[in-house]
């Protein structure tokens, strides 16, 4: 599903995606190059393992985060 998501935010004026995580590095090099192609800068990566995402947080400047996991994924919870 993210990689869907990544397309929709494309075609929408003024979204910019800065940032991709996900657990399989493949998935957010093909983020990544999705989102290039469409003339936005290269977004940072992040795919060190199903909690990659917290250092996303703490690192990225971002106005909003989108999480696409399947039903059955890890929920953390603060």
């Amino acid at each position: 599903m993210g990689s869907t998501h990544v397309q929709n935010y494309l075609n929408i004026d003024g979204v910019r995606i800065q940032a991709i995580c996900d657990i399989v590095p493949e998935k957010v090099e093909q983020a990544q190059k999705r989102v290039t192609a469409a003339g936005q800068p290269n977004p940072s990566g992040y795919w060190k393992g199903p909690t990659d995402f917290v250092r996303m947080c703490e690192t990225e400047d971002l106005d909003l985060i989108m999480t696409a996991t399947p039903w059955n994924g890890m929920c953390l919870c603060a």
